[in-house]
């Protein structure tokens, strides 16, 4: 077994386990509501790599490597724009605790004839703590993680408060519902809650990134970075069952598309999931809404004119331009330059109406969008 941070033991009970599952939908369905619980406010990430003798996590790289990616992509988490979305339900910091590899043999096979159960992960938890003298609260995640196609099944006794014994219990492997791809819970010690969360590897392909999603041209390392940060994310905003969601049966926190542009984050390149923003009413990719203005040389344009477009966001944004009533132009995608600026300039034409432009500007997840009108006279 290896090593990594500081902390206490003894745990009791498993209270609640919420899963990710292979989406349905593309986004949340309405705004997250608080039920009164509590958050990770300021959380510290511990990563448990339950790896046997004979395992391994990737066939492309060494688990050495694959420990070290998982270990950057939490660490890039925190401060990142699109971690800051969930300011909005009072979560705050994210760190790496530490780390840990433990060695101890899987009780189960880890196959869908025999899957890791709930009860494997809470002992995986027991030791890291005991080993590591690691601390327990609501400010810590214990996030354990197994060898590539290692099958579990119990991944959603409770989703959302008050509903509990799911039936039948989420596997990663598709069974009479769809599968889960990871999940979280907590049990008590010592009178204190220890939240932890579980990313078993399925062999079933719906917990794989699809093409255009791994950035890294790693589809292990790219999965296990798409769904550990938003099983932090949900397990941040919810860590007891009774915190921020949408519907008792859903936590809702999250889109099931990743950003088609992988974000830059501080230690290396990731595509995730979206986040829903009350904010913004909408799925989002960073948080606070990215600054655009647009305005128009001459609202009023006279046909056969030339009128221009002028747009300030951040420096390098995409734009996106559509312009609505039959505008005179396809609608077409643009580069903010180094200053943030974009002009465009067009003959307006002869027919009298009233038109409008929208203009979308994205930048490494955060987004902003405007509006302008203009009537055209004969």
């Amino acid at each position: 077994m290896r090593q990594a941070g500081s902390g206490v033991l003894l745990l009791v009970v498993v209270v609640l386990v919420l899963a990710i599952v292979v989406p349905s939908s593309t986004a949340a369905s309405g705004d997250l509501k608080n039920h009164g619980g509590p958050v990770v406010r300021a959380g510290d990430v511990y990563v448990i790599f339950w790896l046997p003798p004979g395992r391994h996590f990737d066939p492309r790289s060494s688990d050495a490597s694959f420990e070290s990616f998982v270990r950057r992509g939490v660490a890039s988490l925190g401060g990142s724009s699109w971690w800051r979305t969930l300011s909005q339900y009072q979560v705050g910091s994210l760190a790496v605790g530490g780390s840990w590899v433990d060695t101890t043999a899987y009780p189960h096979a880890g196959t869908r004839a025999d899957p890791l159960q709930t009860s494997d992960y809470r002992a995986a938890v027991r030791r890291a703590l005991a080993a590591n003298h690691w601390r327990v609260g609501m400010n810590r995640i214990y996030l354990v993680i197994t060898a590539r196609h290692t099958e579990a099944c119990g991944l959603d006794k409770l989703i959302g408060s008050g509903i509990t014994n799911a039936s039948p219990q989420r596997c990663t492997f598709p069974t009479s519902d769809r599968n889960a791809c990871v999940g979280h819970s907590f049990f008590f010690s010592t009178g204190q809650p220890v939240v932890y969360a579980v990313l078993p590897e399925s062999s079933d392909r719906a917990c794989i990134p699809g093409p255009g999603q791994s950035p890294n041209h790693d589809l292990r390392a790219d999965q296990v970075a798409t769904l550990d940060s938003a099983l932090l994310a949900e397990t941040a905003i919810d860590p007891l069952g009774n915190g921020w969601y949408i519907r008792r049966t859903d936590v809702g926190l999250l889109c099931n598309i990743p950003n088609p542009f992988p974000l830059h984050l501080s230690l290396g390149v990731y595509a995730l999931f979206g986040l829903h923003s009350n904010a913004q009413h909408r799925c989002v990719h960073g948080y606070p809404p990215l600054g655009l203005s647009a305005s128009l040389s001459s609202p009023t344009a006279r046909a056969g004119a030339r009128d221009t477009l002028t747009v300030t966001t951040a420096p390098g944004a995409g734009l996106y331009l559509h312009f609505g009533n039959g505008g005179g132009t396809r609608d077409f995608a643009a580069t903010a330059d180094a200053h943030g600026l974009f002009r465009y300039s067009w003959l307006v034409r002869a027919q009298p109406r009233q038109e409008f432009i929208t203009v979308t500007a994205t930048r490494n997840g955060r987004s902003g969008s405007s509006t302008v009108h203009f009537q055209v006279a004969a």
